[in-house]
């Protein structure tokens, strides 16, 4: 009886692994400043792409960081999740705010978004230099 009941929890672990995505919903990658934690993300055509949601370039521009040049932000040994937007940076409402759509806006800004593929990710033997503009 108890075999039965464990075939039975296999083959329904089974199926619900076949019919999720063959991709990882998650994916932890190693930064120079510390590991980060990113999601899949899918299109309308079924694509999948892995995003990274505010990563941290910079410490905050605030308080007595305010006017001067941006300070490379400290490590970290936990992952971070980067799974959610962060803050936008200000700029003049005038010309934007019919634009853009809404959301928090603060001088703590200085986060970047990543995109990546399935493949790109796991091409561990290649580095890529990113260039700021």
């Amino acid at each position: 009886m108890m075999i039965a009941h464990l075939s039975i929890l296999l083959i329904s672990i089974e199926a619900i692994c076949c019919q999720t995505s063959r991709f990882p919903e998650f994916a932890l990658v190693d930064i120079s400043k510390g590991p980060i934690i990113g999601k899949l993300l899918k299109s309308y055509d079924n694509e999948s792409a892995y995003t990274f949601l505010g990563i941290p370039l910079a410490k905050p521009t605030v308080g007595k960081l305010r006017f001067i040049r941006p300070q490379p932000v400290d490590s970290w040994k936990e992952p971070i999740y980067t799974t959610e937007f962060k803050n936008a940076c200000m700029a003049d409402a005038r010309l934007t705010y019919k634009k853009l759509a809404g959301g928090p806006v603060s001088e703590d800004c200085l986060y970047m978004n990543v995109y990546t593929s399935h493949h790109c990710l796991h091409l561990a033997s290649l580095s890529y230099k990113l260039f700021l503009l």
